[in-house]
């Protein structure tokens, strides 16, 4: 049976694509590229340095007198010529010998070898504990970094020589000429196969990381009976674990069975409850809105209740609740690039509801000042678009850099707060600045608490570490975070009517330019 390129699973292309690497350039070629380069440097040597140790003997008297009647050189100047070439092949024979390699090993049979007898040191890490104690070694030279300095020694060689070529051509034409090493240096310079073993070594580097993550998947497919069975944190691949802490109940569902994504909705696992804290409350937002904008029957009650503020604030609430919902789900894909731009336009409803936020606030805040409002409201709507491009960042969705993530978060947040509450209190006075927000001091003191509970992974951090950890429906800290987002939104959308009444309204009731 012939298989074609277009059926071939990722990982036979990732294997097919290995193999051809390791053929073409195995690291037996690649030593025994730089076997031949060795071999060829000494055998260029070895002519030079048999003909320098001629010219530095006293047995060659007779002919270096002929010599220096024909080129008017001195005796002395000579062997002291020689001597210095010979001193300088010496040192590069000497630097040969200990960074390119003489012979052919089998990198295979080696690592064959080291396996067979290391076999009983299963427990990495212990050995990484170990290891750990020990000082730290220099590293080990690698004959692809020692090209470019033998080639410069061979050019220091060719120049010394060349200074002299008079004497070692017109004197003594069994010397061997010169051409032959600057053509030696050349074939480092330009040559096809060095270059091409150094970027198979690099090349076979990336392959073997894309190869082991796409073995890890299929790995972790199989566990998961495709889909069918939840799985350990530990069957996870690498860049699907998130949270050491919850160690059992893990979806990985390839994205070719995209209804089973789609069902793990109302089904039980570790992020059943991350799921429905935003579903429940997203599918009752969105009816509200629904019915309040095209179900009522009267206009003016119509008009009353949807306010332009309090519709986007709303709309940017919802948008926020529905892309987590979206990443939740899709967190038990196995699709890499399809989970990981979920996640990411989970961070982007985050921020968006951060701007939404705080516009609302600005919006009524500066009612008596439309033009300072405007200002505020665009740097908003820059803070939102920013949030939107941010997290498509690379190292945002790390889940080692979640500090960072948070630091980028609160100072979106307090950039685009403090600006209109110091311009607030110029214009009125911070008693009645507080007076104002103080409607909305609940709604940030529970963003506050769930803010806590995600960065702090409370309660699973103190759980048992033989307990399910939460392992059925979540409910660990991520759900606890969804609860007061919820609840945040809430009190917030509630704050919204009496925030209306502008600053002057918190303390007189009612602001002059409403009045008129």
């Amino acid at each position: 049976m012939i298989t074609t390129t277009a059926t071939m699973s990722p990982v036979s292309r990732t294997r097919r694509r290995q193999s051809t690497i390791h053929s073409a350039l195995s690291p037996r070629m690649t030593s025994a590229a730089f076997a031949s380069l060795h071999l060829s440097v000494l055998s260029c040597l070895a002519d030079i340095e048999h003909s320098l140790s001629q010219l530095e003997s006293p047995l060659h008297d007779f002919d270096l007198g002929q010599a220096i009647c024909k080129s008017e050189l001195k005796v002395d100047e000579v062997r002291a010529w020689a001597r210095d070439g010979l001193e300088i092949l010496k040192q590069i024979k000497a630097e040969l010998r200990s960074h390119l390699p003489e012979f052919n090993i089998d990198s295979t049979s080696v690592e064959t070898y080291v396996s067979s007898c290391l076999h009983d040191l299963s427990d990495s890490s212990s050995l990484k504990r170990v290891t750990s104690c020990l000082p730290e070694l220099p590293r080990l030279p690698r004959p692809e970094n020692y090209i470019s300095t033998v080639s410069n020694h061979l050019k220091s060689l060719h120049s010394h020589l060349s200074a002299s070529n008079t004497l070692s051509h017109m004197t003594f034409p069994s010397f061997p000429s010169t051409a032959k090493l600057s053509e030696l240096i050349d074939m480092m310079i330009t040559s096809d196969r060095l270059p091409a073993v150094l970027r198979a070594r690099a090349m076979s580097r990336t392959e073997d990381a894309l190869g082991k993550v796409a073995i890890e998947v299929a790995r972790a497919i199989e566990r998961s009976l495709h889909g069918g069975k939840l799985i350990t944190y530990g069957d996870l691949p690498m860049e699907w674990r998130n949270n050491p802490f919850v160690t059992y109940g893990y979806r990985f569902i390839p994205l070719s069975r995209w209804h089973l994504i789609i069902a793990s909705i109302f089904a039980l696992h570790n992020e059943t409850l991350n799921i429905h804290t935003h579903l429940i409350p997203f599918l009752l937002w969105t009816s509200s809105v629904i019915f309040t904008c095209f179900g009522s029957s009267i206009p003016s009650a119509s008009a009353a209740v949807v306010d332009t503020p309090i519709l986007a604030f709303t709309i940017f609430a919802l948008f926020t609740l529905f892309s987590s919902v979206v990443w939740h789900t899709m967190a038990g894909c196995a699709h890499h690039r399809g989970m990981v731009i979920c996640a990411k336009i989970d961070y982007v409803g985050i921020a968006w509801l951060i701007s939404g936020t705080v516009g609302t606030v600005v919006y009524y805040g500066f009612q008596c000042n439309t033009q300072t409002r405007s200002i505020f409201l665009i740097i908003c709507l820059i803070n939102g678009l920013a949030g939107t491009v941010i997290p498509f960042w690379d190292w945002f969705n790390s889940s080692e850099n979640k500090k960072w993530r948070i630091t980028i978060f609160l100072s979106m947040t307090f950039s685009i707060t403090l600006g209109p509450l110091v311009q607030l209190a110029l214009l009125h006075s911070a008693r009645d600045t507080f007076a104002f927000i103080r409607p909305v001091i609940p709604s940030l003191a529970s963003y506050v608490a769930g803010l806590l509970f995600y960065a702090t992974r409370f309660p699973e951090c103190v759980l048992p570490v033989d307990s399910p950890r939460l392992a059925w429906l979540g409910g660990g800290s991520h759900a606890l975070w969804h609860i007061f987002i919820v609840w945040a939104i809430s009190l917030h959308r509630d704050a919204l009517p009496v925030l209306k009444d502008g600053v002057l309204g918190a303390t007189t009731g009612i602001c002059p330019l409403l009045a008129e």
